[in-house]
């Protein structure tokens, strides 16, 4: 039987610190900028993981974010989010859960650059189980779904909330059991629907 301690903290958004900048290969980057207010991200077509390493294992029940969307990704039929070439979302929030997948030997050499970086933000002595991504999402019939990404066996996606304008958002998550994450992954984008738009956390 695994024992939980609970504790709480808080991430760092008014300084760059340990959050990792990084993009994807043939796709512009966001604009992400830090200050008082705390993280902006500013999409124009655009899409990039920010990533926070803990450095070590954290165990975590339930997260708050909060913030404003100034913007959402444009959709002629908000049907189509999530589907090849409709794929972007205002806010997916990633917690990369520890387990024993590691990259090595063939693995390392053909896997995604993203894939790569996952590993390369983490401990060189841990593991990855999956990234389990809460997604903000335009389309209604996706709301309370769940979903493995049909690109990566490795992303996991759970669309808890629903969203149909801009404005402020205070979001609590609670999940089904603990967890042990090594780190955060925010992602917003824009590069499939060509869509320009920010947000401030």
């Amino acid at each position: 039987m695994k024992t939980y301690f609970s504790t709480i903290f808080i991430m760092p958004l008014t300084f760059q610190g340990a959050w990792n900048l990084e993009s994807y290969s043939k796709i512009p980057p966001n604009i992400v900028t830090f200050s008082s207010t705390g993280m902006a991200i500013k999409v124009n077509q655009s899409a990039g993981p920010i990533i926070y390493s803990f450095g070590k294992e954290r165990v975590v029940s339930e997260f708050v974010i909060s913030g404003d969307f100034k913007g959402l990704p444009k959709f002629t039929d908000t049907s189509l989010q999530g589907q090849k070439k409709f794929d972007d979302y205002a806010l997916r929030i990633g917690l990369i859960v520890s387990g024993e997948k590691r990259l090595s030997g063939i693995k390392k050499i053909f896997s995604p650059e993203w894939i790569k970086r996952i590993y390369a933000s983490i401990p060189s002595n841990s593991g990855i189980d999956y990234v389990q991504f809460y997604n903000v999402t335009q389309n209604q019939a996706q709301l309370n779904s769940s979903r493995i990404h049909p690109t990566s066996d490795l992303i996991h996606e759970k669309f808890f909330a629903f969203i149909k304008e801009a404005g402020h958002f205070n979001y609590s998550i609670k999940m089904d059991s603990p967890k042990s994450i090594l780190g955060l992954w925010i992602s917003v984008d824009g590069d499939d629907t060509k869509s320009s738009y920010d947000k401030l956390n």
